[in-house]
């Protein structure tokens, strides 16, 4: 309901007269309906007025349609293409089919072609399509009034009407015969403004797209306070301006002109200003106050004052629009270092008009997002995905999804670089691949090509332009943009800079002098002050060239591109390494067993990974630091689950570091150990055996039998021959694992606490029950004296002595156990992290050991659907915990829903893991015992399988 009335808010307990559908950009015409009704007395929801933070709009929807008497459609085209829209009206005509109760009544505003109408031109509609003229605004206000009242009475319009009727006591409000429009009456949108400013070559944009929501919130925070009349004699809050920001090319002007052509019906006068300079504003509100007719004011100076005035006074326009794009606050205007709020004497003029005026809106664009306590100020961002995707499409239309995908994401979806993308695709038949390569070699060559004929500028442009703003006594924000250049695209913490300040007082360990101090000399200075470092951070945010915020500053990879080219090419070697420096020395380097230091590593792996992308020669004095860093993230990425990027930088960084160190390099096999590893974390178990068997090989022939490589080969080995189900094979070499980790590393090194365990699970799987639980109680007791309670290490041991708990029928002792590895692994790892799935995975299975059926398959259920994401659907452990649903759900007396599950997971292990696979004959036993269950046969089922693999289900499922 419109806050100009007595009730500023929706209430629930008291029925809606009308709910007022509408497309976004029809919301004046349903602000001016809905005021119209309004103030004849009736009660209106309306998604504008009653959208307010904290609301649920779906439940208020829902309400409206529920309890309103009518639903009044503002038909338009875009109403008839608007999918909610229709969901709307036709849930009303659903409810009143035949339409006796006339609850839908559509209103007409803008001509609609006969063939788009549907159900809607059965009806008959008020028409407000066809008025023109001084007085169109009250004849619109009366036909709008007369429909409606023939809607509720069911009666045509009398000679001598009466009031629209009214419910309970309130008083109708109904605009007098007469009137055009009243003091505080929604403007009539059916009337161009009376005054429009725009430049001829701010034309309405036909490929604008997107953007909905942002258009939509700035008009609600531009008439937020419109509305809000408090009272009789009560002032009139003010409207604060409204600064839109962001990145040049973001599409900030464009957002702006739509804005004022899609809402240009609720304004008298409709006015743009460049605000790059002094001398531009003056000279754009000179040539308002000409048109305003303030030509007894001479001077532009004074005739910019008197413009300013006349709107802050509302005269002769009360609803107006100006637009000041480009503007600059703060040294870029006053030149010096005023500060941020150091503005233009007449945009400070404009602010205070705008602080002041009843129904005036003004609207800025800026690179600078720093407006505070001038003007509200929101940033413009990239545009979603989809958007970029439909820009590009309308240069080139038969862009294949790849193709349109991969260009999308080259210019990181600005608005402005996807136009000359796809006008110079369009101009040149170039391919989207050529294209690409283009981009990324001769970045600042190509965004000189395809410029869009509506923008007055190249995107490149735009950034040299904030670029040639930093004054010769700037050169640490200089140094820091440059540098900010070699990262990747993601949030750089700004807490890695100071570092360079040790760089400094090496006397430039990483690179040559520049003639004028060594590299950085600028930046490591500023630094080394708290305010210095503060000035340089703020001046680059006033920039607009990145986003400062939460103690990051992100750049868009194409600024990047365009801030890399600046840099001779000689040079670039030396910053990256500058950047691979600044990451060594921030990365903690204990990350196995270690969650403490996983935030710091999530946070700068996007930025290793872009030093990698980059190719680092061999030659780079720091090649050998950022392998080794790369091999660090390698083993994070496999600590936190994601098993196939690990894989992938595993096998990069073994493929680089045998260039550098070659083949038989010590730091070689710890490498080719870590790939193995990962390969055999990811499932893929052949290739871990393969791989472990070659590096066991190469490792007997070129190292010490004491060296402790030697003892970790062999016990990645076993361990991928226990998960391949060779076990004989693997208690062999752990013995000797044991025996040579205790002579070598000692009794408690974590190696040999690892290798006892390891040990212990072997002789579980091949039957030596008694063996593996003494073996597994004696480690838990020295892993927990030399470790704690709380190491993850510890929470290994104990889940491995309860499975061996659980195999030998101790299945309470069990349930205990992963419980509290469970409790242990959801507050250190966290709900979703491989370990805590697999305890959670394991806390099932004793579950349904002890019948607990319904919350065993719960519990499955919920390992899958949070497993799959982490894992991925061919897992070893996903498909353990496939089969170990199926047994339950069997076990729960479901046997169709069990053999189905059966089948699935047997045909998936049967592909992954093989046919002789220990988990594919277990699978392929509990399928066996299902069929015959159920009293069905099946030889292939059965075959190779003892029935009695399936009565242990959860046999794999230890750690």
């Amino acid at each position: 309901m419109n806050p100009a009335g007595t009730d500023t808010t929706h209430d629930a307990g008291k029925t809606v007269d009308f709910f007022v559908s509408y497309a976004g950009v029809d919301q004046a015409w349903a602000e001016w309906i809905a005021d119209t009704l309004e103030r004849a007395g009736r009660r209106v929801l309306l998604e504008a007025w009653d959208f307010v933070p904290g609301s649920n709009w779906p439940a208020l929807v829902q309400a409206g349609l529920t309890t309103a008497g009518r639903l009044l459609a503002v038909l338009t085209p875009a109403y008839l293409a608007s999918v909610g829209a229709a969901a709307q009206w036709q849930a009303i005509w659903a409810a009143d089919m035949g339409g006796r109760g006339r609850r839908l009544i559509p209103v007409q505003v803008e001509p609609c072609e006969p063939g788009t109408l549907g159900l809607l031109g059965s009806l008959t509609w008020i028409d407000l399509t066809d008025l023109a003229g001084p007085g169109a605004a009250a004849a619109a206000r009366a036909r709008l009034l007369d429909g409606i009242r023939a809607a509720v009475t069911g009666q045509v319009r009398s000679v001598n009407p009466t009031p629209l009727p009214t419910r309970d006591t309130r008083d109708t409000r109904d605009v007098p015969a007469a009137a055009d429009e009243s003091e505080r009456a929604a403007r009539y949108p059916g009337r161009p403004p009376l005054v429009w400013g725009l430049p001829p070559e701010l034309v309405r944009n036909p490929r604008f797209v997107g953007r909905a929501s942002e258009l939509a919130e700035l008009r609600a925070r531009l008439t937020g306070f419109d509305r809000a009349v408090p009272g009789p004699g009560s002032p009139v809050p003010g409207v604060r301006a409204q600064v839109v920001h962001g990145l040049g090319g973001v599409g900030k002007t464009e957002l702006v002109v739509e804005f004022a052509y899609r809402y240009s019906h609720a304004y008298d006068l409709v006015w743009w200003i460049r605000g790059d300079k002094m001398t531009e504003v003056v000279a754009g509100l000179a040539a308002l106050a000409a048109q305003l007719g303030l030509a007894h004011v001479e001077g532009d100076e004074a005739a910019a004052a008197a413009a300013a005035e006349a709107l802050r006074a509302g005269r002769p326009h009360r609803r107006w629009l100006l637009v000041v794009d480009n503007a600059v606050i703060g040294n870029a205007v006053m030149g010096n270092n005023a500060g941020a709020t150091a503005t233009n004497p007449y945009l400070s003029r404009l602010l205070q008009a705008a602080e002041t005026a009843e129904f005036g809106h003004l609207v800025i664009t800026s690179r600078n997002p720093d407006w505070a306590g001038r003007a509200t100020a929101t940033e413009v961002a990239v545009l979603p995905r989809r958007d970029t995707i439909d820009l590009l499409r309308r240069h080139r239309a038969a862009l294949e999804d790849a193709e349109a995908e991969r260009l999308a994401a080259a210019v990181g979806d600005l608005p402005l670089a996807a136009e000359q993308a796809g006008a110079w695709l369009a101009a040149s038949g170039m391919t989207v691949s050529d294209y690409l390569a283009a981009l990324r070699v001769e970045t600042r060559e190509l965004l000189t090509r395809g410029k869009p004929d509506r923008y007055p500028f190249i995107v490149a442009a735009a950034w040299n332009l904030a670029l040639d703003e930093i004054g010769p006594d700037e050169p640490a924000v200089v140094e820091l943009l440059q540098l900010a250049g070699f990262f990747g695209p993601e949030p750089i913490p700004l807490d890695l800079f100071p570092a360079l300040v040790v760089l400094g007082e090496t006397n430039g360990e990483l690179g040559e002098s520049n003639g004028e101090g060594t590299l950085w000399s600028a930046l490591s200075a500023a630094c080394s002050s708290p305010l210095r470092w503060g000035d340089v951070v703020a001046r680059l945010r006033a920039l607009g060239l990145g986003k400062v915020e939460q103690g990051t500053i992100t750049l868009h990879r194409l600024v990047q591109a365009v801030l890399r080219d600046r840099v001779p090419t000689s040079r670039h070697l030396e910053f990256r390494a500058t950047v691979g420096w600044l990451m060594i020395r921030a990365l903690p380097t204990a990350i196995q067993g270690n969650p403490a230091a996983w935030p710091r590593w999530a946070a700068l792996l996007p930025h290793l990974q872009a030093q990698i992308e980059a190719e680092p020669s061999p030659a780079d004095a720091n090649a050998a630091g950022m392998l080794g860093l790369g091999n660090l993230a390698a083993l994070y990425l496999q600590e936190t689950g994601q098993l196939a990027a690990a894989v992938d930088l595993h096998t990069w960084v073994l493929a680089r570091t045998e260039q550098v160190v070659g083949t038989d390099h010590p730091n070689t096999l710890v490498l080719r150990n870590n790939l193995a590893l990962a390969l055999q974390k990811a499932g893929r178990i052949s290739e871990a055996i393969g791989l472990y068997e070659r590096i066991l090989a190469r490792a007997s022939r070129i190292l010490e039998s004491d060296d402790p490589n030697l003892g970790i080969s062999r016990n990645n080995l076993a361990s991928a021959y226990w998960a391949a189900g060779r076990i004989a094979e693997a208690v062999e070499l752990l013995e000797q694992v044991v025996d040579d980790a205790g002579r070598i590393r000692g009794p408690d090194h974590r190696d040999t606490l690892l290798a006892r365990s390891n040990l212990a699970n072997a002789y579980q799987t091949a039957g030596r029950l008694a063996e593996a639980i003494r073996l597994h109680e004696e480690v838990l007791v020295d892993v927990v004296r030399v470790l704690g309670q709380e190491h993850l290490t510890t929470f290994l041991v104990r889940n491995n002595l309860a499975s061996s708990y659980q195999a030998s029928g101790r299945t309470t002792e069990a349930l205990d156990l992963y419980e509290q590895v469970l409790t242990g692994r959801e507050g250190v790892l966290g709900d979703n992290h491989p370990d805590t799935l697999l305890s959670r995975s394991n806390l099932a299975d004793a579950y349904q050991a002890l019948g607990r059926l319904p919350e065993a398959i719960d519990l499955y259920e919920r390992v899958l659907s949070d497993a799959r994401g982490v894992l991925g659907a061919d897992h070893p452990h996903i498909l353990i915990t496939w089969n170990n649903l199926a047994c339950a759900v069997a076990a729960a007396g479901r046997l169709a829903e069990a053999i189905d599950l059966y089948e699935r997971v047997l045909a998936d292990q049967r592909r992954v893991l093989g046919p002789d696979h220990r988990d594919t004959l277990t699978s392929q036993g509990n399928l066996a015992n299902a069929y015959r269950a159920a009293g069905r046969t099946n030889a292939d089922a059965a075959d190779g399988a003892d029935p009695a693999d399936g009565a242990d289900a959860a046999d794999g499922a230890g750690d």
